[in-house]
């Protein structure tokens, strides 16, 4: 398996002969709404605000995009833009892609033309996938109110032929459903955000700090750490995330690739 990362959530899994995209936010920097507007929760100045994507999508997404065989959705209402955009949704409209999302989003990606289709209905239970097995994983964008703000979505936990176990938390705090999950199933890769994304009021709508300490510490398998960078309420960076690890003697844990890089497993 190689994980291609694309840029925040973006990603491409290449498994065999399928090359999955994953939330697809493929806009140029700037073209979508901010997250920010200057101040964070405390009050203090978070400097000159900036449309969002902060940063382009990478030139290796070029040699990929013809090879992309399908599209994997964790979740897109509510303004969700950094997970798909119309971008997103043209070049997956424009390829007659099946986009595999969970139920609740099914109909909303149905009305932009996308050709979906469901995995569940039930979370936790396996249906079969590219030769494989995929089920969902529920995901909690957030405590607090901002829970009732924000669209929850799920992640995925992926078993191919040949190729270790793959489990995408999508964005998510790290509740003790998903901690009980990963010791039980412990996978072989997870994909994790950990940008501690956070707006200008309210708790994280990602994993703090001790969250993503605490996700490596129970896992044996390889965490690969993405969602940094590229949008503005995202505050903790990759060198941020490399200070915290070895902080915590877990830097050897966890791969932090850079936009456009390809880890191989």
């Amino acid at each position: 398996m190689t994980i291609h990362q694309i840029r925040n959530a973006t990603l491409v899994i290449q498994g065999g002969d399928q090359h999955i995209l994953v939330d697809p936010m493929l806009a140029s920097p700037g073209t979508l709404p901010r997250f920010l507007y200057g101040k964070d929760s405390q009050g203090r100045g978070t400097g000159i605000p900036r449309k969002n994507p902060l940063v382009p999508v990478p030139g290796a997404f070029e040699s990929l995009k013809p090879r992309i065989s399908a599209a994997l959705i964790t979740h897109c209402r509510k303004g969700h833009v950094d997970h798909l955009d119309s971008r997103g949704t043209a070049f997956l409209r424009a390829g007659n892609l099946p986009v595999y999302c969970s139920p609740r989003d099914a109909g909303f990606l149905a009305k932009r033309g996308l050709d979906c289709r469901m995995v569940g209905p039930k979370t936790m239970e396996d249906q079969a996938w590219f030769g494989g097995r995929i089920r969902t994983v529920p995901a909690l964008h957030a405590r607090g109110f901002m829970r009732f703000l924000m669209e929850h979505g799920v992640g995925y936990f992926i078993s191919m032929p040949g190729e270790p176990s793959l489990y995408l938390m999508g964005d998510s705090v790290l509740t003790p459903r998903i901690r009980d999950f990963i010791r039980e199933v412990q996978p072989d890769i997870i994909v994790a955000a950990t940008g501690v994304a956070r707006f200008d009021v309210g708790s994280p709508v990602l994993m703090d700090e001790q969250e993503i300490v605490d996700l490596v510490r129970i896992s044996r398998g390889t965490v690969v750490a993405n969602h940094m960078d590229a949008i503005d309420h995202c505050r903790l960076s990759r060198s941020g995330l490399r200070r915290l690890l070895e902080d915590q003697g877990l830097e050897q844990r966890v791969r932090i690739p850079e936009d456009g890089e390809a880890l191989a497993f």
